[in-house]
């Protein structure tokens, strides 16, 4: 047989085994999602607020960016889901220490977004940000975050 035909073969059969094994999977997983999902706000804002301060604790400064913009639509969009008050120390930390002024920046909107006590305290010892600063940098992360949802991409 000539060698071009076989590889061809092999070529069609390694396209064909991936369907024939997606074309078997089950559509829906063997465990309901509302097993992995909490259904206790309390246990639910923990976890929430674990899952922020890690993520602001990240090497990476893209990470820290995207968490501190997620602080700001939860603060400002969904205020009631999540309680953001516990998080003002980490909030804090990276607006004295961050190495980019942006996320700095960043990090003192999502503090006056929460206004609670602690992030007023804390906003005291801090670089002041005027309020049309304020209200410019809110209305980008804002304006991020609907085209991103109706967009359908991340």
């Amino acid at each position: 047989m000539n060698s071009r035909f076989i590889a061809v073969r092999l070529k069609a059969l390694f396209l064909l085994v991936p369907m024939l094994v997606v074309g078997f999977t089950p559509i829906a997983p063997a465990w309901s999602q509302n097993d992995l999902v909490p259904t206790d706000p309390n246990v639910l804002n923990q976890l929430v607020s674990r899952q922020i301060i890690a993520s602001l604790q990240s090497s990476h400064a893209q990470v820290r960016s995207q968490t501190l913009k997620n602080v700001i639509v939860y603060a400002t969009l969904d205020f009631d889901q999540v309680d953001l008050a516990g998080m003002t120390a980490a909030l804090a930390e990276v607006a004295e220490e961050d190495e980019l002024k942006s996320n700095r920046r960043l990090a003192v909107a999502a503090l006056r977004s929460i206004d609670s006590w602690r992030a007023k305290r804390y906003l005291s010892h801090l670089d002041g940000m005027g309020d049309t600063e304020y209200r410019s940098l809110v209305a980008s992360v804002l304006s991020e975050y609907h085209t991103t949802q109706t967009s359908g991409s991340l």
